[in-house]
């Protein structure tokens, strides 16, 4: 049973990066769909958004595949020509740049030169509380914007920035809502739909430059736990991906009776072309007029369980 899941998870993971080999614009630019959440067969537009990029290029960095290393290489180039002189990066060029997308591009390059994001994020819009605002525009920056602090934003941030005196503020926020309900988590994700993606990047938070958010480990675990239903998902393959990643993160991919009907949900989900379906990745604001998905980073982020599992083995000797 080991020799046999260890050979369906390199095979899986093979035809995942195969995919994304092809899917990933010479340029390093990956595609993503947004379209309007009413309405979500018309008006469908293909964006090349440096986010999906840095999210990919960090699911493949511990990836072995011999492809993974050359893809990782052209998308980590195309994050290089998209940041802008002040170290800022944007969704989108009708958009002004964002914390969000500053920071995950930072993680992504965190090894590669200046400019880095640390200026353009420590002198980033806060609150009255200290919590980091989503939207930093510039002066050149005409577009206003629903501007409010979101949890999984402020978690980047800190991922990005680590545990200094700019991000004390939003450490401390992120503590309270991990004592708060789900739906009161949910009140203050105004771009991410469920409080899953929350649980996730305080766990990458905790694993980059943030040690003090450990101490969130076992609330984090506990929430992250309660989102997985009775088939092994946690809430859309997504986050299925997503939650193995993490549980990784929070050191719990020995609970087989979690991780083993996660995994089967995975690999049961994988197309004949070697990607993974797009699910719901992000929306445009608290009225949510916009809807975000791509295919491309679902595949990655399952590439990236599948490659956690599969160095870890006590997560396989079960079963």
């Amino acid at each position: 049973m080991h020799e046999d899941l260890s050979a369906a998870l390199q095979a899986a993971i093979g035809a995942g990066v195969g995919y994304l080999s092809h899917a990933v614009d010479t340029t390093g630019a990956w595609p993503s769909s947004v379209f309007w959440s009413h309405d979500p067969i018309r008006g469908v537009v293909t964006h090349y958004t440096p986010f999906v990029a840095a999210l990919g290029a960090m699911s493949l960095a511990a990836c072995q595949h011999p492809e993974a290393a050359p893809l990782r290489e052209r998308t980590l180039a195309f994050l290089r020509a998209t940041r802008e002189p002040t170290g800022r990066w944007r969704y989108a060029q009708f958009v002004p740049p964002d914390a969000d997308d500053t920071s995950i591009c930072g993680l992504a390059l965190a090894e590669d030169d200046q400019p880095g994001p640390s200026d353009a994020l420590t002198a980033a819009p806060r609150n009255a509380q200290g919590h980091f605002l989503t939207w930093i525009p510039g002066p050149e920056d005409a577009v206003t914007l629903f501007n409010e602090p979101d949890a999984v934003v402020n978690a980047n941030v800190i991922a990005c920035l680590g545990d200094v005196e700019e991000t004390r503020a939003a450490q401390g926020w992120l503590k309270e809502l991990m004592a708060a309900s789900p739906d009161e988590q949910a009140e203050v994700l105004h771009y991410y739909p469920h409080p899953l993606d929350l649980y996730v990047a305080i766990a990458r938070a905790s694993e980059a430059k943030a040690p003090t958010l450990g101490e969130l480990r076992e609330p984090v675990l506990r929430q992250t736990l309660g989102c997985q239903d009775a088939t092994g998902a946690f809430v859309d393959v997504l986050r299925t991906a997503q939650a193995l990643s993490a549980l990784d993160r929070l050191g719990a991919l020995d609970r087989d009776d979690v991780v083993r009907p996660a995994l089967e949900c995975v690999l049961a989900a994988q197309r004949e072309d070697g990607s993974w379906p797009a699910g719901l990745a992000w929306i445009g604001g608290p009225a949510q007029p916009f809807s975000f998905e791509s295919a491309t980073l679902t595949t990655a982020c399952c590439v990236e369980a599948l490659e956690r599992v599969a160095r870890h083995p006590e997560a396989q000797a079960g079963g």
